[in-house]
């Protein structure tokens, strides 16, 4: 039987997109959603908005609805999915309700239903009738919900400055500066007991009969809100009636009934919390003194009323449970928090286990926290007490045993953090590089623990999604909710086996949730008809974590780990054992000698050439700056699109190597040509530039000597020209100015 089973909920102030969200969530939780008010309506969904019809009319006419947020749907929701009793069928306030429907009523009105003064910010003015005290409404007010309530100072603009909250000011009198101050704001001013009124209806009440006039001060007390609620008969028999069971405390096995902040985004935290609250609700165990003064007292009481005088009397004396930690000792490590380690410490003492400060001995149990990598624990090889993180302390609250010796599951998982994963192009399926992975299968401490180990590999080339869909590259699943694998299979019989075998040893496989297993029968089916994607245990991820420990003093041959290893694989698509599988690569590449900072592979082992005639010239350079500046970079820039075409070149005269007439016409001089000159107009004789720098173009890659001659590719002048020694004062870079020379060589004697 579905949870919202007999339940019809009907939504106000929600938008469409929200409200068609909320009834699939609805559906499948058993409910019916209809958006009519009508008397079969057990529950209205809220959004923050509770200026509507439908919720005044409930509030004062119908004291058989529960108000909820629509986030509590989901929450709900999510519960339930992952195998949470959402109904609370065994939980000692509720196990009296024999029926679902009326007990999940009672479950939704007192522990999710929406608080009167959410979203209020709530001023407490002057108040004259000792029948309001101050600190009460204020306590009332901050219980029920209230974003502030201030009752010492008014603060001015507080309604601009906070407008996604109601403000209002509670005050039995008109008079006085924080009223008039609230009053010229616009502020509403309402009686006190309209808090009172909320408090007792479980609900918002309008403002109307209890808005602060001057008719309402000469009113009775019963008198001022009158109309606001016509059903307080029937909303003080139901609740008298229902006996609505206190808040629940610290030492319940579910959170507390105070409103979470946020929506239930970490689907564990019910099971961690219930672990903890659990291992803090056992009692410390007693000293010898203690016992001596509490025999009397502890006596067992006989059955049957018999007295325990009488010598026929049959005592029954209850067997205590052994802590679980009796006779264990521990050693913190300092990389704890100092919250974190006092919760160990305490937790462990109270479970009958001793903390060890001392180095002259070994503790049986080193703990360490599994979110810091090994390799920055500086743990010693050598040592003596076997390392386990605080999933030990989890696994053996849950378990209620100590669990010996650690599993796989305890044990640290993070040996650095300077990794990635890798997968091959045949797994990815999203369309990037990551391998995107999904669970199923999975409750209790197991699945608070796999996300956990899923977070730390996030950012790391895996990203976890809660949903199977076409986009997902790998299914992990429990292997011990799997039946129809038997116990002699080698997914039982390897070294991560260890992770299943206590979970089928505890007999869970018969209490697993219904849902969690159904759940698990379709994503199966859907992998096995829709979508072929590897489905394997967690022993996989546990592998890949473990080659990340050599990692770091690797230059090539990263470690990979293959998915179709029948140590973990339950099924794969077809294809070799390349094409599945996941290498692991080095994150930090500038970390390893002689390796590629941006892929962390070695350089290839391509080379470069150098034209050493560059730095020959720049050794021997004199002259301007700014000149060998200009020219050097100039010339680099040319000898490097000069070895690019001749590397080009070259490799066409290879591929061509079989015709000698190309092979012997491949053979060129690949000197980058100088760009030609427009012949200047003759009309106006323009005089020579005498300057040592100038925009020019190199004519030459080889080192000039004085008294050489550049030879002009003009189409129209076919003769050469000397160049003036006042315009080319160094022979290393000579350059050639804008402008007509002054003489002419000889074409007899080109060369001196």
């Amino acid at each position: 039987m579905k949870p919202f089973s007999g339940i019809t909920f009907c939504p106000t102030g929600i938008e469409e997109e929200l409200s068609k969200q909320l009834r699939k969530r609805i559906y499948k939780l058993g409910g019916e959603y209809t958006t009519d008010l009508m008397t079969k309506v057990n529950v209205i969904i809220l959004n923050n908005n509770r200026d509507t019809t439908k919720y005044k009319f409930a509030i004062k006419l119908r004291p058989d609805i529960v108000f909820v947020e629509s986030t509590i749907v989901n929450e709900i929701y999510e519960l339930w999915i992952n195998g949470e009793d959402v109904t609370m069928a065994d939980h000692f306030n509720f196990q009296m309700y024999k029926k679902q429907t009326q007990r999940m009523l009672l479950v939704l009105q007192s522990r999710y239903s929406a608080l009167p003064f959410e979203n209020y910010y709530i001023f407490i003015g002057r108040i004259q009738d000792e029948k309001y005290p101050v600190p009460d409404l204020e306590r009332i007010a901050k219980e029920d919900g209230c974003f502030k309530c201030v009752s010492k100072y008014f603060v001015k603009d507080a309604k601009t400055t906070n407008p996604s909250s109601n403000v209002i000011f509670i005050s039995d009198t008109l008079h006085g500066v924080r009223i008039e101050s609230a009053m010229a704001e616009d502020i509403p001013i309402v009686h006190p007991k309209w808090i009172m009124d909320c408090h007792r209806r479980h609900g918002t009440l309008e403002y109307d009969p209890f808005y602060l006039t001057k008719n309402v001060l000469n009113q009775s007390d019963e008198q001022i809100g009158l109309g606001a609620c016509n059903c307080w008969p029937d909303v003080d028999q139901r609740f008298a009636d229902q006996k609505i069971p206190p808040k629940p405390t610290d030492n319940d096995d579910l959170e507390s009934s105070a409103r979470p902040n946020s929506v239930l985004l970490n689907k564990f935290k019910p099971e961690a919390s219930r672990l903890w609250k659990r291992a803090f609700s056992v009692k410390m165990p007693k000293t010898q003194e203690d016992n001596k003064k509490g025999d009397f007292e502890n006596e067992p009481t006989p059955q049957n009323g018999t007295s325990s005088s009488s010598p026929n009397a049959k005592i029954v004396v209850p067997e205590k449970s052994r802590p679980i930690f009796e006779n264990c000792t521990f050693t913190i490590h300092p990389k704890f928090t100092d919250k974190h380690a006092t919760i160990l410490i305490d937790v462990i003492k109270r479970n009958g286990g001793v903390i060890m400060t001392s180095d002259l001995t070994y503790p049986d149990y080193l703990l360490v926290p599994s979110s810091i990598p090994v390799d920055e624990l500086r743990i010693a090889k050598n040592g003596m007490a076997p390392v386990a993180t605080e999933f030990f302390i989890e696994r053996c609250l849950h378990y209620k045993q100590l669990i010996t010796p650690v599993d796989s599951w305890s044990k640290p998982f993070l040996r650095t953090n300077k990794f990635s994963i890798k997968p091959t192009r045949k797994l990815c399926h999203n369309g990037d590089s990551n391998l995107h992975i999904s669970i199923s299968g999975f409750q209790g401490v197991e699945l608070l623990h796999l996300k956990k180990i899923l977070k730390q590999l996030s950012g790391k080339g895996v990203t976890y999604s809660e949903y199977l869909n076409n986009n997902i590259d790998l299914l992990v699943v429990n292997l011990s909710s799997l039946s129809s694998i038997p116990t002699t299979h080698v997914l039982w019989n390897n070294k991560y086996s260890d992770m299943f075998k206590l979970n089928v040893s505890a007999n869970d496989r018969s209490k697993q949730s219904l849902v969690c297993r159904n759940f698990l029968k379709m994503k199966l089916e859907y992998v096995k008809d829709k979508h072929a994607i590897p489905v394997v245990t967690p022993a996989f991820l546990m592998e890949l974590l473990l080659n990340t420990a050599n990692v770091n003093h690797r230059r090539d041959n990263f470690p990979k780990v293959h998915i179709n290893n029948f140590n973990w694989c339950i099924s794969c698509p077809k294809g070799n054992t390349e094409q599945f599988s996941c290498e692991i690569i080095n994150d930090s590449g500038s970390d390893l000698p002689g390796t590629n900072q941006i892929s962390g592979k070695p350089p290839s082992k391509t080379r470069y050439k150098v034209d050493m005639s560059i730095l020959e010239k720049s050794n021997g350079a004199s002259g301007s700056p700014t000149t060998s500046l200009r020219a050097k970079t100039k010339e680099v820039l040319d000898k490097i699109k000069a070895s690019n075409e001749e590397s080009h070149k070259r490799s066409n005269t290879e591929s061509l190597h079989s015709i000698p007439h190309l092979e012997k016409e491949s053979k060129v001089d690949t000197t980058y040509p100088s760009p030609k000159r427009q012949k200047l107009s003759e009309l106006k004789r323009i005089e020579p530039i005498n300057r040592t720098s100038s925009w020019g173009n190199m004519m030459s890659n080889d080192k000039l000597k004085q008294g050489d001659v550049l030879k002009e590719a003009d189409s129209e002048a076919d003769e050469p020209y000397r160049i003036p020694d006042e315009i080319a004062p160094d022979p290393a870079y000579t350059q050639i100015g804008y402008g007509v020379p002054k003489e002419k060589l000889s074409t007899k004697n080109p060369l001196h």
